[in-house]
């Protein structure tokens, strides 16, 4: 999900030019949001390879990415992700589809090995 993760790079690397804070200031920042969201997705991988699902694992791997993206300013797919883990909850939706159509939009998917793929056959 190379792209998901350059595209939150840069928005919030945007806000914090915005707010005045040089790139020496925010580029840690920046790296551990990296690392944190490479290691939450790779978990999401890893969790939608299990059979069955293990929901409460699940939902509290979206919990982490959505609280990554948002704090990283990436709200459009912060808001995607609250919305899949809200039918999940909610029992509204199919869960593995919900999250292709996700991957789908963010292409270069990293693998749970870390290697990358196109992300047409991750789930």
């Amino acid at each position: 999900m190379q792209q998901l993760i350059d595209e939150s790079l840069q928005i919030a690397k945007e806000q914090f030019l915005g707010y005045g804070f040089t790139e020496e200031q925010f580029e840690p920042l920046l790296q551990t949001a990296k690392r944190d969201l490479e290691r939450e997705l790779t978990k999401l991988l890893s969790l939608l390879s299990q059979n069955p699902l293990n929901m409460e694992a699940l939902s509290l791997n979206l919990h982490s990415l959505k609280g990554l993206l948002l704090n990283m300013g990436n709200k459009k797919a912060s808001d995607l992700i609250v919305d899949i883990r809200s039918g999940i909850q909610d029992g509204n939706i199919d869960i593995k589809e919900s999250l292709q159509e996700f991957l789908d939009q963010h292409l270069n998917t990293l693998e749970p090995n870390g290697s990358k793929s196109d992300g047409a056959d991750n789930i």
